[in-house]
């Protein structure tokens, strides 16, 4: 299927509803938020949060106002899920977060 690219990519490069309702679709999918793969990291398999790399957000870390991270896919940057524009769907970096 990923190969072949068989999958929907309008479905599946909606990081939220923001970016959901600016494509005028009626869904979105996290396929895009960042997990955690270190296993020496105590939240290893969790999904990235902005608090983990300083971006900008209101509210508390590690809570449902702190957003998830998904790469940008126009910009190729860092972002947080609630933007309007789709995400880069398959993504292979190494980051350094804010805690180490």
């Amino acid at each position: 299927i990923i190969e072949n690219q068989r999958y929907n990519k309008t479905f599946l490069a909606q990081p939220g509803a923001n970016a959901m309702k600016r494509a005028g679709t009626a869904h979105w999918c996290n396929a895009t938020h960042l997990v955690i793969s270190d296993e020496q990291h105590p939240r290893n398999g969790t999904f990235l949060r902005a608090s983990d790399l300083n971006l900008p957000f209101e509210g508390e870390a590690l809570s449902d106002s702190d957003p998830y991270v998904i790469v940008e896919e126009q910009s190729g940057q860092f972002g947080v899920h609630t933007q309007t524009e789709e995400a880069t769907l398959f993504v292979d970096k190494t980051v350094s977060l804010a805690s180490g």
